[in-house]
């Protein structure tokens, strides 16, 4: 396998402990429509899908009809402000982009988040001075498992999507990062078994980065 270029990551659930957040406010309005769905559930089965795509999954299960335009604004409403309470990092995610940042390697985020709680987690990390490259859901017609969010993210960073490896924790993440020709590193357990390379934390993802970049 040739020397790897760039580093994608996926921002909830890879870098910040923000998964638990949006399946918790999901649930809650999910709830409030007559839609049963726990966090875990959630997050099991859509970590790292666009919101748009999932609602669509949920409500044709369920027959149940909503405005998405005002659920998904009531959605990052909440959302934001839980943010604004405390944003915890994944353990070892910042020295991880500190690392390959002080090694030269390209950074991107490729989320399916809105743009400005992005920013907020970016700058509440600390994390503002190493990650430029941001990619929303807001920025692409079709969101994970689409491919389109990796090669928009492979394009702003003129590198090829066969030279980038991506790092996500949900099934549509890597999903789409194998439509778009990319290596993929599953992080956690419920993507273990899907993903090119798989790693329970942190030091786990540097040492198949090590492999991969040829870096020491």
């Amino acid at each position: 396998m040739k020397n790897m270029k760039a580093v994608i990551f996926d921002m909830d659930g890879v870098l910040a402990n923000t998964q638990k957040i949006h399946a918790r406010v999901e649930s809650e309005l999910f709830k409030e429509i007559g839609i049963n769905l726990s966090p875990r559930e959630l997050t099991r089965r859509f970590s790292g899908m666009d919101f748009k795509e999932q609602v669509k999954v949920i409500t044709k299960e369920t027959g149940i009809k909503v405005d998405f335009k005002k659920f998904s604004s009531e959605k990052y409403s909440r959302y934001v402000k839980e943010l604004e309470k405390g944003i915890d990092e994944v353990k070892g995610a910042v020295k991880l982009v500190q690392w390959l940042y002080s090694r030269g390697v390209p950074i991107v985020i490729a989320t399916s988040n809105h743009r400005i709680p992005t920013q907020l987690v970016i700058e509440r990390l600390g994390l503002s001075k190493f990650i430029k490259n941001i990619v929303t859901g807001e920025d692409i017609e079709n969101g994970k498992p689409s491919p389109d969010i990796f090669l928009k993210s492979a394009s702003i960073i003129e590198t090829e999507p066969v030279d980038c490896v991506v790092i996500e924790d949900g099934v549509s993440g890597i999903e789409g990062a194998k439509k778009a020709g990319m290596i993929s590193v599953g992080f956690g357990s419920d993507v273990k078994s899907i993903g090119d390379f798989s790693a329970n934390t942190m030091n786990g993802v540097r040492c198949i980065l090590k492999e991969l970049f040829a870096m020491s």
